[in-house]
């Protein structure tokens, strides 16, 4: 029988190869937060903005000049800069504002070219911010109408950036420091700014036990006045009602004052779309337990409310039941 050998011969070698050593982005100067440089567009108001525009049309150009003492940045490597916005996803190059129906374009100076964009650099160190002698940056800011518009608002904060290594380091922080953009819509004036509700007297008796109801439910409005805007326009109306004695509360029951002796009762609030929660007192979007009213043009507003006492706990004793809530109003 013949035997085959096969022999196996060769080296195993393992090669380890460095990596490519580069420093992270450092950046100095006097307006520098965290290692990013920070230019601040100044304060500015945007008056009569036109709802009626066609969707995509330029609502407003701002050129403004970013306040900054010069800044320097070094990443050592020679890596494009990215420019873009920071409020969110863009459509098209366009950017949220967090203004129902406006958008924005951001870019560089009179020559229009919209973010986001990579700018090709040949130096690992530059200056930002301005010139070495301290000269701001330029930023031209188009506003765009992006939907229905029935409200304004501010902008304030971040809103763009320069990204360096590939996108992964921020290097510079565009923030507005307060812009009040305030479009030709319908304005709102509450003409029922106090209102006291009889509750009237109502039997111990009366209640069954743990959530159910005494007395008879009592009607309030709240009443409001709109008015104002270009042709057609209308605004949003949102409500937030506030417990005054506890105001961290987010339940359907409205609180007694400490000034009140009976127990085991609070009082229910009603809207048309049946009990309402309470919750913090703002005016901001999205507020908690903020609800929707109607959309306006101008003319008279009512919002229908009712109060009811409820048991709440397995005994209620008498006295005096009283209670505060607060109301305010959010345009939208």
């Amino acid at each position: 029988m013949l035997k085959f050998a096969i022999s196996l011969l060769g080296a195993l070698c393992l090669w380890l190869v460095a990596p490519e050593s580069r420093a992270a982005c450092t950046a100095t100067g006097p307006t520098v937060e965290n290692n990013i440089v920070v230019l601040i567009i100044p304060p500015f108001t945007i008056s009569n903005i036109n709802p009626n525009a066609m969707d995509g049309a330029v609502l407003h150009t701002l050129s403004t000049m970013a306040d900054a003492t010069r800044a320097f940045v070094s990443c050592g490597i020679h890596s494009p800069l990215q420019h873009r916005g920071t409020t969110g996803a863009h459509a098209g190059g366009i950017y949220p504002t967090g203004i129902s129906g406006i958008g924005m374009r951001l870019s560089y100076g009179a020559s229009f070219t919209p973010w986001p964009y990579s700018e090709p650099i040949s130096q690992s160190q530059l200056w930002v911010g301005g010139d070495p002698n301290g000269v701001g940056q330029s930023i031209q800011i188009q506003f765009i109408k992006t939907g229905p518009i029935t409200a304004g608002g501010m902008l304030h904060g971040e809103f763009g950036g320069i990204f360096a290594e590939n996108g992964a380091t921020q290097i510079v922080s565009y923030r507005f420091k307060e812009g009040n953009i305030t479009p030709s819509v319908p304005t709102c004036t509450v003409t029922s700014p106090s209102i006291q509700v009889d509750m009237q007297s109502v039997p111990v008796e009366s209640f069954s036990g743990v959530g159910s109801y005494g007395g008879t439910q009592q009607q309030f409005d709240i009443s409001l006045l709109c008015s104002g805007g270009a042709n057609g326009s209308s605004t949003k109306i949102y409500i937030t009602l506030t417990d005054q004695t506890n105001p961290g509360n987010t339940s359907d029951m409205l609180s007694l004052t400490t000034a009140s002796n009976a127990t085991g009762v609070k009082i229910k609030l009603f809207g048309s779309s049946g009990p309402v929660s309470f919750g913090p007192d703002s005016s901001a979007a999205g507020n908690t337990n903020q609800w929707f009213v109607t959309q306006t043009g101008s003319g008279s507003v009512t919002i229908p409310l009712t109060a009811r006492y409820v048991q709440t706990e397995s005994t209620v004793s008498p006295g005096s039941a009283n209670a505060v809530a607060t109301f305010t109003m959010s345009y939208q």
